[in-house]
């Protein structure tokens, strides 16, 4: 089975389960929860292609992917939906610690799929291009969310979210120029993947204004 083809699998379902934990915790009806799951887990690609010139975007062209951000969103919902002492469990640890990392996997599968699909697209262009790209693809889903759920944008406030994303892209971007192989989609991911996980628990942060 291609590589890709599985990153692009569990990074859609992470994602799409990223947003729809964010719109159920925003008490959005199921609507809400499909439509957050579907813009967390696409929204990114969907940017990336259109810089790209793909037409019809991945997101359209095959609608495998958003036929999964749309099945796991109904399937978060129905579960949450299922759970008694509902308050209790998204006030919860268990909650924020399933969205952290929910989040943390989509962003890591999505940044080196966003670097790997450009870099296949276009050939020739400055390594900015590449990176940039592949960290749009990352948090760009991510973005929408958080406009659509009426929050700040985790990429401006979060623990070391944006960061960790272009630390993947940069790892991954001039790893595979040295390295042939699959691999390091994986080692690239799990950097991004790692270093949310350990931010968010340690809450590490860039320097802010007091």
């Amino acid at each position: 089975m291609d590589i890709q083809f599985v990153c692009e699998v569990l990074g859609t379902a992470a994602f799409s389960v990223s947003g729809a934990l964010t719109a159920v915790k925003h008490k959005m009806d199921i609507f809400g929860v499909v439509v957050l799951g579907i813009v967390t887990a696409l929204g990114g690609g969907l940017l990336r292609d259109i810089i790209l010139n793909i037409s019809p975007p991945n997101l359209f062209a095959n609608t495998l992917y958003l036929s999964i951000a749309a099945v796991s969103a109904l399937v978060v919902f129905f579960i949450l939906a299922k759970t008694r002492n509902l308050a209790v469990f998204i006030t919860g640890k268990i909650f924020n610690w399933l969205l952290n990392v929910t989040d943390a996997i989509g962003l890591g599968m999505f940044t080196v799929i966003g670097v790997n699909i450009a870099v296949e697209a276009h050939q020739g262009y400055q390594p900015v291009f590449y990176i940039f790209l592949g960290m749009l693809t990352g948090v760009g889903g991510g973005v929408i969310r958080d406009i659509l759920a009426g929050t700040i944008p985790k990429i401006l406030n979060k623990h070391i979210y944006a960061v960790a994303s272009l630390a993947g892209a940069v790892l991954y971007y001039y790893a595979q120029l040295f390295i042939e192989s699959d691999g390091i989609i994986f080692i690239a991911a799990g950097a991004v993947i790692v270093i949310r996980i350990l931010a968010d628990y340690y809450c590490w942060n860039l320097p802010k204004v007091q």
